[in-house]
């Protein structure tokens, strides 16, 4: 699933295309994705202008001049296409490796064309209610590149935690946009073991964590995120931090940081995780 980097990415892409543009139409190919689509989608945005493309921890906002806003979640396999000229273009499928089939939603513009293509169907495309509000970010974390996000913060709402730290960062609500390999490589940065249980964590280690979260993601935001398997940047580039994994991924090989220890792996709440027992206590 693409986190917080993938998701930035996409949205900087689709921003500089869209943003002052006016929507032509948008057409839905089917009745759901991962959910009902919602009466009136189709016709909401059309003649309106997009204001601003915003971003929500793994959650894309598209705010238009009527109001109205369009939200939109990759889920597990989703990707926005950029550009009218690849609606027919067989050869821009096939490179990418892209079925036109799973192309979900088509939002179009005078000169222009946003494509929701997901096999998989875990995303999703809707809209805000009316006062801004959505269930699915009511009750998200803050932004882990925000200033309100620190090691303070994390010593609040840690305190007395006994689940993981690995597992607690993965939870939305604690923070929103960490999955499991920047959840992995920030704490690898840390030198904290992701065994190690939330609560039992002291201040000095948390602010170094918090700075280490917003480091390794502000890394993979400048590096276009990190392409394993489905994620591409709206013009098919694929992300490059992958390359700068110092632990995900990595089971047995030496760890680049102490060159003591092989990177171990391990399960959590069926989740991989992956660390140096030498470098993270």
């Amino acid at each position: 699933m693409p986190e917080l980097p993938e998701v930035e990415t996409v949205r900087r892409g689709l921003a500089d295309l869209i943003e002052g543009r006016s929507f032509k139409s948008i057409q839905l190919n089917r009745k759901d994705i991962r959910f009902p689509m919602r009466d009136g989608l189709g016709d909401v945005a059309r003649g309106q202008t997009v204001t601003h493309v915003g971003r929500r921890g793994k959650y894309m906002i598209i705010e238009l001049d009527g109001a109205k806003r369009l939200l939109i979640h990759l889920g597990m396999s989703g990707r926005l296409i950029l550009g009218a000229d690849v609606m027919a273009d067989e050869l821009f499928y096939q490179k990418q490796q892209i079925n036109p089939r799973h192309n979900h939603v088509i939002m179009t513009f005078n000169d222009a064309a946003v494509i929701y293509n997901d096999p998989r169907r875990f995303g999703m495309v809707d809209l805000l209610d009316p006062d801004g509000g959505h269930y699915l970010l009511a009750h998200l974390g803050p932004e882990p590149l925000a200033n309100e996000f620190d090691g303070h913060w994390l010593a609040q709402r840690l305190r007395f935690s006994k689940t993981s730290i690995k597992e607690k960062l993965l939870d939305q609500n604690l923070v929103a946009g960490i999955g499991n390999i920047y959840a992995s490589e920030s704490l690898h940065l840390a030198g904290i073991n992701p065994k190690r249980k939330a609560g039992n964590i002291a201040l000095p280690r948390l602010v170094n964590l918090a700075e280490a979260i917003r480091n390794t993601l502000q890394r993979a935001i400048e590096a276009g995120g990190s392409s394993l398997k489905d994620y591409r940047g709206v013009r098919g580039a694929p992300g490059y931090f992958q390359h700068q994994f110092n632990v995900y991924d990595r089971a047995g090989e030496m760890c680049r940081s102490c060159g003591k220890d092989n990177i171990r792996k391990i399960q959590q709440s069926g989740r991989a995780s992956y660390y140096c027992a030498a470098c993270q206590r």
